[in-house]
């Protein structure tokens, strides 16, 4: 298998760490794949300027009930959650993104 990874840095690419928290209900201790997934979109869900396109997200970590860097939550007992994203954007949308390969 062949990885790549690239990196884009001009001053139209803006960054930022968003995190999305949930508390589970009263009746649930487990942290299951369906939260994980929820609180994957609490985390996109973040306003950004019109002019802005989101590129995507990348999971940083998670952190459960105060333990930090957690990889994987699903399985996990816990109440208070968090997770942290970095998520780059195109910081102006007249501009076409040009890839060279």
């Amino acid at each position: 298998m062949i990885r790549v990874f690239t990196s884009l840095s001009r001053d139209h690419i803006c960054r930022a760490l968003h995190r999305g928290c949930v508390m589970l209900p009263e009746d649930a201790d487990e942290i299951d794949e369906q939260d994980v997934e929820d609180v994957k979109i609490i985390a996109r869900e973040v306003s950004i300027p019109a002019q802005n396109a989101f590129l995507h997200s990348v999971i940083q970590h998670y952190q459960v009930d105060g333990q930090k860097a957690v990889q994987n939550p699903a399985g996990m007992l816990g109440k208070n959650w968090k997770r942290f994203s970095h998520q780059p954007r195109r910081a102006h949308t007249d501009s076409k993104p040009r890839f060279e390969v």
